[in-house]
């Protein structure tokens, strides 16, 4: 299993297991910022997010860090459009 595979099962499987959408849109929210930070850290010095490869998964890549953080965005926009249709309803 690829790092950014593993990464977003368990970012799946954290934000399945929250019991509310506004739980889910802070949680998602504090990753999206805290792997952005992450990635221009890595962009700006090469470094490891965990201070070195992951020791089962591997090091990152920018390309897992851009699917990671794609992930969030996609979780982010399909919880606030089921919170808006439970608006309409």
């Amino acid at each position: 299993m690829s790092i950014s595979a593993f990464l977003t099962a368990e970012l799946d499987r954290k934000v399945n297991a929250m019991s509310s959408d506004a739980a889910r849109i802070q949680f998602l929210a504090l990753q999206g910022n805290s792997w952005a930070e992450r990635y221009r850290h890595f962009c700006r010095t090469g470094d490891q997010p965990f201070g070195g490869p992951h020791p089962e998964h591997g090091e990152m890549s920018a390309a897992d860090f851009v699917i990671l953080i794609s992930r969030i965005s996609a979780l982010q926009g399909q919880i606030k459009a089921r919170m808006a249709q439970r608006e309409i309803a």
